[in-house]
């Protein structure tokens, strides 16, 4: 055994010195370096007892490798080697590849040890790592100060090939007692028992070992409109659909008095599907319990329902086993990575994307727990519980708090409002059987909302364009969209303040600027829509359910009363576009929460924006591509949308984005002053600012139950 001080003074000055130095020898040719794989053997040395450990050190060290300085065969493994009468495993690596050229970055939490592991080889698709506790990959590259300066594949995404890789690098490597870094060949012994990342019941093609298998379907039968572990359909209005199967959040939505997000990741995959299905699964809100018996209408502290649902990112699915394609590229990318195309701000490195977010969602995120209830004591009350229920030794758990964010209605009369003060919600599409025709909610509440097809929304019925190619087990799923978007309320209010006086001068300031806050959002505070009303708000309006979203636009009068590129507008395009079913396939349901303190008067007082506030979106469709990507780029943040307009439209005012506001691009719009339709309003600063969010599927309760909490996984 090599003391520490030992390794820390020799072994790493052998290592690092002679193999940096071999690294840059001119005789070598990395461009000609076809290297399939590479096995580096991590061998630490018995953990001492918990009670006896003191703090270790931590000892950042780079060791580059000469990748011809090991010898590999056809599949390589990196593994973490304890030994065998160690209660403690360190790691336990498989990687695995089909394709050339890629490249892959990896790195560990910041918590614990730090691996980041670029690597190239000609024959490599992706990278595959199955980790047990205390060490997490984070498949989104490489962030800014890693030694990575090569292009990376990410989530199994393929990339433009880069120059083959000529280092390994290990940074804050945790030191309990020694540790020895050696290149090794297999000679003879087999190879460590690695489990099947494609279990036979999920995996959409045979075993490649055998080209011809005689009896064997090659894909699992996916014209069955559901899997064989899909519970029976209930009797009853609504047995059109299979609601007892879907999340209740997804359609109709959950009661929301408040709500808490709880973003995790999964240290220990057996231990956590085995806590799921004894804790989770039973408690989930299913549509079919909101749309035949909801709780009454929050607020209403005494009630005691407490409402859960769960979405998983591709990265957890994988994990489960669950490798088939769900046919929707965002979702495989992740939003951190897609959020370029989004709109968001951030710095791109290479073809490494790295957006301007809060520094949790930076990472990696596994799942998400949505949790509403009528009263706090209720909601925080079961994440204790829930807590206590992944926790399965005295100080481990198999899952990891990412973040907690707390959303709950504002206080009074501005309960129905966001926190720029517009009542909003009014126009999100409806489902009949599901959303209205139900006995909780017999007819539409807000007449006006599309009425679209069920399979826009939830995966596998009609009106989802890939309902015949997903697997079985995606029958009554949806992807879910969380957004966290600070709202800038300070600068949105000074911009009215300055600029309304200058488009409605003959009017006192204050209403000048609640004139012009009604053109952005396209509705007055109180919802009434300037379509109906455009001088000013009307309670006749704004209080009657039947009229304040039922209209259409009057395409004679342009952009007098309702500016073609306002919120509402560009969120709903109605009668913009002809015929409006040819729009359905990109709608998506959107059930959001404000979150954040009310503004402070020194906020007010020129300060601007001191205390994060804003809406946290959740929002759920059957594509992520089709919906809401698509309604960002398409929509909010495409000049020409609506189509066909004597005036381009320009950017959504509010939550439009151009990513590159710190190179003075604007959003802009056209239509702000009613009796200069043309005259373009520019807007120097954000009043939407995104902070984080992921991309999630939220499966079906059979899915969760046989499929997440039960059966084989590969991790």
């Amino acid at each position: 055994m090599i003391p520490l001080y030992l390794f820390q003074s020799f072994e790493i000055l052998q290592v690092v010195l002679g193999i940096w130095i071999s690294r840059r020898s001119p005789a070598v040719d990395w461009s000609k370096l076809l290297i399939p794989g590479l096995l580096v053997v991590f061998k630490a040395f018995q953990f001492e007892p918990p009670s006896r450990l003191t703090a270790p050190p931590y000892l950042p060290i780079e060791i580059c490798i000469h990748l011809d300085h090991l010898a590999l065969d056809e599949e390589a493994h990196l593994l973490g080697v304890l030994p065998e009468e160690s209660a403690h495993r360190l790691a336990d690596l498989h990687m695995e590849w089909d394709h050339p050229d890629a490249q892959v970055g990896d790195l560990l939490d910041e918590e614990g040890p730090q691996w980041a592991v670029p690597v190239a080889a000609p024959e490599w698709d992706h990278l595959q790592a199955d980790l047990t506790d205390p060490l997490r990959v984070l498949r989104r590259g490489v962030p800014q100060g890693a030694l990575m300066g090569q292009r990376v594949l990410h989530r199994g995404v393929p990339r433009d090939p880069g120059p083959i890789l000529e280092y390994v690098m290990i940074s804050r490597i945790r030191l309990e007692r020694g540790l020895t870094i050696i290149p090794h060949r297999p000679q003879g012994p087999p190879k460590p028992p690695v489990v099947d990342p494609k279990p036979p019941v999920v995996d959409p093609k045979p075993p490649v070992v055998d080209p011809k298998p005689p009896v064997v379907d090659p894909k699992p039968p996916v014209v069955d409109p559901k899997p064989p572990v899909v519970d029976p359909k209930p009797e009853g209005p609504s047995s059109e659909y299979n609601l007892q199967n879907i999340q209740g959040d997804i359609l109709p939505a959950l009661p929301k008095a408040l709500e808490y997000f709880y973003y995790f990741q999964i240290l220990n995959v057996e231990k956590f599907r085995e806590a799921f299905g004894k804790f989770i699964v039973p408690k989930i809100t299913t549509a079919q319990q909101l749309t035949t018996s909801p709780p009454p209408p929050p607020p209403n502290p005494s009630v005691t329902f407490l409402g859960v649902n769960v979405g998983f990112t591709y990265l957890a699915l994988q994990k489960f086993g669950l490798t088939d394609d769900l046919l929707d590229d965002s979702f495989v990318k992740g939003q951190q990575q897609d959020s370029k195309d989004l709109g968001d701000a951030g710095t791109s490195r290479g073809d490494f994307w790295t957006p301007n977010w809060d520094g949790e969602y930076k990472v990696e995120i596994d799942g998400i727990f949505l949790i509403t209830a009528y009263n706090d004591a209720v909601a925080a009350k079961f994440v204790e519980d829930m807590e206590k229920a992944f926790t399965y030794t005295a100080t481990r758990m198999s899952i990891k708090k990412v973040v907690l964010l707390k959303g709950a209605p504002r206080a009074g009369a501005e309960a129905r409002n966001d926190h720029f003060g517009y009542r909003g919600g009014m126009s999100n599409p409806q489902v009949r059987g599901v959303t209205f025709e139900t006995p909780a909610q017999p007819t539409i509440r807000y007449p006006g909302s599309p009425i679209i097809p069920m399979g826009v929304i939830v995966m596998g019925y009609e009106g989802d364009e890939d309902r015949d190619k997903r697997p079985a087990w995606a029958m009554d799923g949806s992807f879910m969209v969380t957004r966290k978007l600070n709202n800038l309320v300070p600068e949105f209010d000074a911009f009215l303040l300055e600029h309304g006086p200058k488009v409605f001068p003959n009017i006192p300031v204050k209403d000048a600027a609640d004139r012009l806050g009604a053109r952005l959002f396209g509705r007055w505070k109180d919802g009434t829509p300037t379509e109906l009303s455009p001088d000013a708000p009307d309670p006749a309006i704004s209080g009657d359910d039947k009229r304040i979203n039922n209209f259409a636009f009057d395409q004679s009068a342009g952009q007098k009363r309702c500016p073609f590129a306002s919120h509402m507008r560009k969120s709903n395009p109605r009668n913009d576009v002809t015929p409006i079913e040819s729009v359905f396939k990109h709608f998506i349901r959107r059930h959001n929460m404000p979150y954040g303190p009310e503004v402070t008067a020194e906020e007010r007082d020129g300060n601007g924006t001191i205390q994060q506030r804003g809406l946290h979106v959740v929002c759920y469709a059957s594509s992520i591509v089709r919906g809401f990507k698509f309604y960002q780029q398409a929509w909010y943040n495409e000049p020409n949308f609506p189509p066909n307009k004597p005036e381009l439209p320009g950017m959504d005012p509010i939550f439009g984005q151009t990513g590159e506001e710190h190179l003075d691009v604007h959003r802009y719009m056209t239509g702000t002053n009613p009796t200069a339709e043309q005259q373009v309003m520019s807007f120097p600063k954000k009043f939407i600012d995104p902070r984080g969010g992921e991309y999630f599927f939220a499966p079906s309760i059979s899915t969760l139950r046989d499929l997440i909490a039960t059966g084989v996984s590969i991790a």
